[in-house]
């Protein structure tokens, strides 16, 4: 089990390399298919696209996620891994 800390930004179409910040929480003693389900669920109020799902639920760890979010959506994430 593993405890992260996730910040979820934005670009704008018009401003690509400018990030907003959106969420930013923490999760304890989790594992990969929670985090999943936390990030589906706070980047839905964001108006989550299907590709950025398709990539959060094709994850098979953090990193891959990450950067699967970050290279093909308008989502970036911002992940810490602190071991429990």
């Amino acid at each position: 089990m593993k405890s992260y800390y996730i910040r979820i930004y934005t670009t704008e179409r018009c401003w690509p390399n400018e990030r907003k910040l959106r969420y930013e929480f923490s999760k304890y003693d989790i594992t990969l298919d929670d985090l999943k389900t936390a990030l589906v669920k706070r980047m839905g109020n964001l108006g989550l696209h299907y590709r950025a799902k398709r990539h959060i639920y094709e994850a098979k760890s953090v990193e891959e996620l990450v950067q699967g979010i970050n290279n093909n959506t308008r989502f970036k994430l911002d992940v810490r891994v602190f071991e429990s």
